[in-house]
């Protein structure tokens, strides 16, 4: 989900599971594993799919070359040496689509997968089937149920409790004779939920919205690729539901089918790619995805041998051990694969700046480490053993943007403060400032904006102590970068300094760096673009109402309410994208090839696990990346380019999940950049003046 650019909007909309038991049939609790003990960056998310699909599709109907068609049944298929086929039925009538590959994704009765093999589906049927309920029901919680998924070891019941949403819905799925009506099971709901339901609850106690009985079987396709045909997910294999290997081996499948498909498209390797895919995705299910799903579910079969059995006891370690617990997190990996690794050669007549912004794309793990280091020796020239204490106290750093910089209530202090100082300014101002015929725009405000921010966030005494503090600070600004690749390294002379001292004095230069040399450029090109005549004349009156929403009755903001305003945000998000640059770094997931001419033959190989530094300008301005319909081209300034309107109910909301994970945000969680916050509130507030800046 994080590589496909949606994680961030299922998660805002999922349930968060804390956590899964295994109990015995009365809820005696056998042993949990809680979420994020071993994985906190990687916890499982709960979207029922009639909310997931929707997101999915919502995201697919933006991109220029995705299309959904409902209402097209597959009457027969077809394909020779240069293309593939499917005749299909649909409100029209009858007509024929043509691709150079056509994947079934058709489900467990796949017409793709009859097509080609009949009623041939290796595997086997269980004996017993199961029923999986939806139910409304409070009691998991009032009987100390403390685990939001619970598996339960039963030889006919076998169930499994879950709650999946969060206004409360559970999944309660058992077993049942594989024999009975659906209607004989319907009539012995009631007792079975007794047996197993904490609180015996009788009927009025809960409320089901969905009983769906089915049989469950371990079937694996005798091919994934036929030619230009290809299956994945639940057309491919069959599985158990007990564990979640199956939709995890689907998504797994897809994945991997994306990067074959596109290895073919852009160059990087021939069909015959497609092969690996079918020989590696049949192995991962026979040798991963079949072995232990079974297990899972003979497992709750058995309550007399549940103590002995090895994953209970792995998982009853992993509770006191906490690397035990990563590693074995670390094994749910295994079902995936890395195809690229079978690129043959790199792409042909590409850009080696596309391919590194690629690169940035898809390795999803930041991995600053070594930039900042470079940092701390070449522009601040800090001695080792103080690099060390800085790295060993990162969780320094990360308090102080939890307590303060990213921490509403103080954010609100700030900007409070801020907005007192730039009152102060901006009344001095409004007396001096009819005597000149013209003012530069952007100094002014870079100056009045630095001044204010210093005093709020430092006090006053700094500029008593260094009045030349904002005109010395910004020709280190403009010089940053030959600092950094080591040109006048002299400059900074801290060797006669205290090492505390200096180090402090480091980390606050640090942090006005990132709130002056980007924040306060940011704001000139914002009001720039919201004062422009020839903008779009509807947008400042919209962002103005906006900011009044968030006003308090005494001049300050409410900052839960201003970053929530949709408008607002896509504005100061668009403005980053555009204007702002910054270092991004990502530590490789696969090997890279980047060529080093136009024909491709001459390449460079990056390495799995080494790093990649690259600017976000490049991945911020990709035209490919950021052209989607009814949005602006890639280099223009489009205010409205991260706003969603509802199509049903009009309500506009903030997103940037419609651009695929092209967008590099600047941090996030307690590891935010502070600007993201405090430099929005408490900059915007030169808007509430908005009277005199006009004016002006």
């Amino acid at each position: 989900m994080k590589r496909a650019g949606i994680y961030e909007e299922v998660s805002e909309r999922a349930f968060h599971a804390n956590g899964v038991s295994w109990r015995y049939i009365d809820g005696t609790r056998i042993a949990s594993i809680r979420a994020g003990d071993a994985t906190p960056d990687a916890k499982m998310v709960s979207l029922p799919l009639d909310e997931l699909i929707p997101l999915i599709a919502s995201h697919l109907e933006k991109q220029a070359r995705g299309k959904i068609l409902l209402s097209h049944e597959v009457t027969a298929i077809g394909q020779d040496a240069s293309q593939a086929w499917v005749d299909v039925k649909c409100p029209e009538g009858e007509k024929r689509m043509s691709a150079s590959y056509i994947v079934g994704c058709d489900g467990g009765s796949s017409k793709i997968r009859r097509e080609l093999f009949g009623s041939n589906f290796p595997g086997r049927t269980w004996d017993q089937q199961i029923v999986a309920t939806n139910v409304f029901y409070p009691g998991l919680a009032k009987h100390g149920w403390k685990t939001s998924s619970n598996f339960m070891i039963h030889p006919d019941h076998f169930p499994m409790v879950a709650q999946i949403s969060n206004n409360g819905m559970l999944r309660v799925t058992y077993g049942e004779d594989g024999n009975l009506t659906r209607e004989e099971m319907l009539e012995r709901q009631p007792e079975k939920y007794k047996a197993i339901l904490p609180g015996k609850p009788e009927p009025h106690e809960y409320t089901i919205v969905n009983f769906s009985p089915y049989k469950i079987h371990q079937r694996l396709a005798e091919k994934l690729r036929v030619g230009r045909f290809l299956l994945a997910a639940d057309a491919a294999h069959l599985c158990n539901p007990f564990g979640g290997m199956g939709l995890t081996g689907g998504l797994a499948d897809i994945g991997g089918l994306y990067d074959c498909l596109f290895g073919i498209y852009a160059g990087n390797a021939d069909d015959s790619i497609l092969d690996k895919y079918d020989e590696i995705r049949r192995e991962k299910y026979n040798t991963i995805i079949d072995p232990i799903s079974s297990s899972n579910l003979r497992r709750l079969w058995d309550p007399e041998n549940i103590e002995k059995d090895e994953f209970i006891q792995m998982v009853k370690r992993a509770e006191h051990d906490k690397e035990f617990a990563r590693s074995m997190a670390a094994g749910m990996g295994a079902v995936m694969h890395d195809f690229t690794q079978y690129y043959t050669h790199a792409v042909p007549n590409a850009e080696p700046k596309v391919l590194s912004t690629a690169a940035l794309f898809r390795a999803k793990s930041p991995s600053r480490d070594v930039f900042d280091r470079d940092v701390f020796t070449k522009v601040f020239q800090l001695p080792d053993d103080q690099i060390h204490n800085l790295e060993a106290g990162r969780h320094h750093e990360v308090e102080m943007n939890s307590k303060y910089l990213t921490n509403f209530e103080r954010v609100n202090e700030l900007t409070a403060e801020l907005t007192k100082v730039l009152d102060e300014v901006l009344a001095k101002d409004s007396q001096e400032i009819e005597q000149f015929d013209e003012i530069g725009v952007y100094q002014w405000l870079r100056d009045r904006l630095f001044t204010a921010s210093t005093r709020a966030l430092f006090g006053d005494e700094l500029l008593k102590m260094y009045p030349a503090y904002c005109e010395d600070f910004f020709a280190f600004d403009s010089d940053l970068l030959s600092f950094f690749f080591s040109n006048n390294r002299d400059c900074l002379d801290y060797r006669t300094r205290n090492l505390t001292p200096r180090t402090g004095a480091t980390l606050d230069l640090g942090l006005t760096f990132g709130l002056a040399s980007n924040v306060i450029p940011a704001t000139g090109w914002m009001l720039m673009h919201l004062l422009n005549p020839s903008a779009d004349p509807s947008i400042l009156p919209r962002i103005l109402k906006e900011l009044h929403e968030a006003e308090l009755p005494d001049g300050s903001l409410d900052i839960p309410v201003l970053v929530s305003l949709p408008l607002l945000q896509s504005l100061w998000t668009e403005t980053l994208r555009l204007y702002l640059d910054a270092l991004v770094t990502r530590n490789l997931t696969e090997d890279l090839l980047l060529p080093l001419d136009e024909d491709g033959k001459r390449v460079v190989r990056l390495r799995k696990g080494e790093n990649v530094f690259s600017p976000s300008w490049l991945g911020h301005h990709d035209p490919v990346a950021w052209s989607s319909p009814g949005k602006s081209a890639a280099h223009e300034f489009d205010a409205e380019r991260f706003v969603v309107r509802d199509a049903k109910t009009g309500r506009e909301s903030f997103s940037v999940g419609g651009t695929a994970g092209k967008y590099f945000p600047f941090g996030g969680g307690k590891t935010v950049c502070p600007g993201s916050k405090s430099g929005l509130a408490g900059l915007l507030c030169m808007a509430l003046y908005r009277n005199r800046i006009l004016a002006y």
